[in-house]
């Protein structure tokens, strides 16, 4: 009778521990179409007064996950600035960098960067490995809390001089979703 009550406990903390976990991803039906291709969606959420002036003099330093330093100088001679917030444990958020590398690839000689952005430490190592990226991934700094929300993936844009160029996008998306973005970003710069 015991076990079946601690059995029964342990499901319970699990299912709920599940729940919480995917819940926060932010992967509902208002944020993805599809397993493979969620919509891309601005949040509706604007900065308070003074929060983000769209001005420039983005300044922050953080780690690298791979101990070193990074500045706002790594957007020296940079067109475009795309931050991604993500969690190791985003089943979206993984599920697009892939794009996000191929991306960086292909446009990283055009003056694109990416840099990710993580909070969580444990596993984030490994899928950078796992998955090949080679983009700047750094630890949050409280620089980037200006374009949380309560959802990971969000990303935005900013240019050269660290001027946002677009508000908190929420979700995840596909590599032609991205690619359409970057392009209309990079044909106006």
């Amino acid at each position: 009778m015991k076990k079946s009550k601690i059995l029964v406990y342990m499901l319970t903390v699990l299912v709920l521990v599940l729940g919480l976990a995917l819940a926060s991803c932010g992967t509902d039906e208002a944020t993805a179409t599809s397993d493979t291709a969620p919509v891309v969606e601005e949040a509706a959420q604007q900065p308070a007064e003074g929060e983000n002036d769209k001005s420039g003099d983005f300044a922050f330093s953080t780690a690298a996950i791979d101990g070193s330093t990074v500045d706002e100088s790594i957007f020296e001679g940079k067109k475009l600035i795309m931050i991604n917030l993500w969690e190791p444990w985003c089943g979206p958020c993984v599920q697009e960098m892939p794009a996000l590398e191929k991306l960086y690839q292909e446009y990283k000689d055009e003056g694109f960067l990416i840099l990710g952005a993580y909070s969580t430490d444990s596993g984030t190592a490994d899928i950078v490995e796992k998955l090949g990226i080679s983009y700047p991934v750094v630890k949050m700094c409280p620089e980037f809390a200006q374009f949380q929300t309560q959802y990971v993936p969000t990303t935005v844009f900013l240019d050269a001089e660290g001027n946002l160029l677009s508000e908190q996008i929420v979700g995840g998306a596909s590599y032609e979703q991205w690619k359409a973005r970057i392009d209309d970003f990079l044909s106006q710069s």
